[in-house]
């Protein structure tokens, strides 16, 4: 196993602290992405790192049932192996239909529940599921890869010189139409145009205008 010495919730909590809201910001001038814009629309009240997360995922094209699973608040551990289908690969389950009523959160891997919370926020459901894979040594799964990439770069702040833990698997080669593996990058360049445009903008947006 290897784990990260980072103190995750804390580096998370400050981290949306100072830029959530700018996200936030940024991404309400994406006018022409329609996946974003249908979240903007649905107003961003409420828990910020959970509207971060979902403007993040919907921005990369990813679902977010692939990072995390709404159950009912009294779902139990016993009730996840037995009622529900889980992925294999590790899924945030949060308890409460949606995010204004969420009491709790579980952790799955392997279908099976590994942890449950102890402070019920989505803030330290979050902390504690990026923790797993470093924990577990596991990598990202292909269906949030991406978001989880920016989580660990920007949010956590883990800026590995061997790139991420999104996996490195077998791809079909647009030029040959054979399967070929995929070659490792040191930042998945979605992740870094982002990161990029978010700095831009941050500057932008910190910057006051001269006074005239």
């Amino acid at each position: 196993m290897s784990s990260t010495d980072v103190k995750v919730m804390q580096v998370l909590e400050l981290s949306i602290e100072e830029c959530g809201q700018v996200i936030v910001e940024y991404f309400r001038t994406l006018s022409s992405h329609h996946g974003v814009q249908a979240i903007v629309s649905q107003g961003l009240d409420g828990d910020l790192t959970f509207h971060v997360v979902q403007l993040l995922m919907a921005h990369f094209g990813e679902s977010t049932d692939g990072l995390m699973i709404f159950a009912d608040a009294f779902v139990t551990p016993p009730d996840v192996k037995m009622n529900f289908t889980v992925p294999a690969s590790p899924r945030l389950i949060l308890l409460g239909d949606q995010i204004h009523t969420l009491c709790k959160w579980m952790i799955s891997i392997e279908s099976h529940v590994i942890c449950q919370s102890i402070q019920p926020t989505f803030q330290s459901g979050l902390a504690a599921f990026f923790a797993v894979f470093y924990v577990f040594n596991l990598q990202y799964q292909d269906e949030a890869s991406h978001t989880l990439e920016f989580i660990q770069r920007r949010f956590i702040c883990i800026h590995s010189e061997r790139g991420s833990k999104a996996t490195h698997g077998k791809v079909m080669s647009k030029r040959t139409g054979k399967v070929v593996h995929k070659r490792p990058a040191t930042v998945n360049p979605h992740v870094a145009t982002l990161l990029k445009n978010l700095l831009d903008f941050e500057w932008d947006f910190r910057v006051p205008l001269p006074l005239v």
